[in-house]
């Protein structure tokens, strides 16, 4: 029997996660809120009939719900945590449960999840211990999962532009710069013939989330009001769109506002150039995550005569790279005839 293999990629903004992915070339990704709202206990569909696309998860006697709709139940002003045990927090765990309940399987042979680049040494062999074993996943179903592999985030980016999409398939034996810019850490890693040089290898808190922060605080300034989660995704994704953004009843048009998001860009590029210096043995550089775009500029402009090339998918990269990770390392196992056991399973 095949083994169920799986990938999740927990993001600050985003939980993305494989529905189908037996083979690398027929990997299909779904994705929901990264926010686990405690469950309001209510319901009140317009009809009488729609209710939210959302689904509760217990953890240690607290309800969370989790999926699509899952941000109808926050609070107004509701903080997030967003820190480095985040990976320890009941809210992440119900993010992982959820992303499981939604799989629609009945076990997981090999999960496959990441971590930012600077927290993976540290806390790898953590996040396999809990998330290896038997989970709840609401509605009295018990998913077992068997085993867990635990990657760097720009690895899962690297292993889907490289291998997934032919016209950057040369860059598996090149010098190359990898860029993850999520919501809340810029990652980066340094490949040489598909080896990761560590010591030019880092991630720093400073991301989507402080260009959006940066622009909310702003406009909250100059329009008098206060902002709110809600908000703070609606500049993110008039940041995506190129459009403007509705704020207390105004569309207010963001061009003024870009400076104070590139001026974040820079500083985190800046960090980037403290480790991988003016890049004189980089090939090519690739840039994924859902910040990959406005990023893009800051990069140009610290490597303006290397080619860049945004990662195809890069809302989904980790997450198609981690399932790709997961079904080399079964197949490499199956061929050694040994159990999948490099995670930790209890």
């Amino acid at each position: 029997m095949q083994p169920v293999i799986r990938a999740i990629d927990v993001g600050y903004s985003w939980t993305k996660y494989v529905v189908e992915g037996a083979r690398a070339d027929h990997i299909r990704c779904r994705a929901f809120p990264s926010v686990a709202p405690r469950a309001s206990g209510r319901d009140l569909a317009l009809d009488g009939l729609t209710q939210r696309q959302t689904v509760p998860i217990t953890i240690d006697g607290v309800v969370f719900e989790v999926g699509p709709e899952a941000p109808l139940v926050q609070d107004v002003v509701q903080a997030l945590p967003h820190h480095n045990r985040y990976i320890h927090t009941p809210e992440y765990l119900a993010l992982v449960r959820g992303a499981l309940r939604l799989m629609h399987v009945d076990h997981v042979d090999l999960l496959v999840v990441g971590l930012p680049v600077a927290l993976f040494g540290p806390q790898r062999e953590a996040l396999e211990a809990r998330l290896a074993g038997v989970h709840d996943v609401g509605g009295g179903m018990m998913l077992p999962v068997s085993a867990v592999k635990v990657l760097a985030q720009p690895v899962g980016a690297l292993f889907s532009a490289t291998i997934e999409h032919p016209a950057l398939q040369h860059l598996q034996s090149a010098r190359l710069l990898l860029v993850d810019a999520g919501w809340r850490t810029f990652d980066w890693v340094v490949t040489s013939g598909g080896r990761i040089l560590d010591k030019r290898t880092d991630s720093v808190a400073k991301s989507l989330f402080d260009v959006v922060d940066a622009i909310g605080r702003a406009l909250a300034r100059d329009f008098g009001v206060q902002l709110c989660a809600a908000d703070h995704a609606r500049i993110d994704e008039a940041l995506r769109r190129k459009a403007s953004v509705p704020i207390a009843g105004m569309s207010i048009a963001l061009d003024p506002y870009l400076p104070l998001g590139q001026r974040v860009a820079d500083e985190a590029v800046t960090a980037l150039r403290r480790l991988v210096q003016d890049g004189t043995d980089i090939d090519h550089i690739v840039l994924a995550g859902g910040g990959a775009a406005f990023f893009a500029d800051a990069v140009a402009r610290a490597y303006p005569n290397h080619p860049l090339t945004p990662a195809p998918d890069a809302f989904y990269a980790n997450c198609r790279g981690f399932q790709i990770a997961g079904l080399h390392h079964a197949l490499h196992d199956a061929r050694r005839g040994a159990p999948m056991t490099s995670g930790k399973s209890r």
